[in-house]
């Protein structure tokens, strides 16, 4: 699968998740939102510390 599909059918799923499970689906999604903002700061740190070098 290619990642434009992949991400049709995660979003597919978070649709059907709101509807059938709200809460459930909100935690994992505050879940998958934290994680990328640590990703995001941790990426600007190595190219932080990448431009030093």
């Amino acid at each position: 699968m290619c990642p434009c599909c992949i991400g049709q059918w995660v979003a597919a799923a978070f649709v059907g998740g709101y509807i059938a499970r709200p809460p459930a689906t909100r935690a994992t999604s505050s879940m998958f939102a934290a994680l990328h903002a640590v990703s995001d700061l941790l990426r600007q740190r190595w190219v932080a510390l990448d431009k030093r070098a």
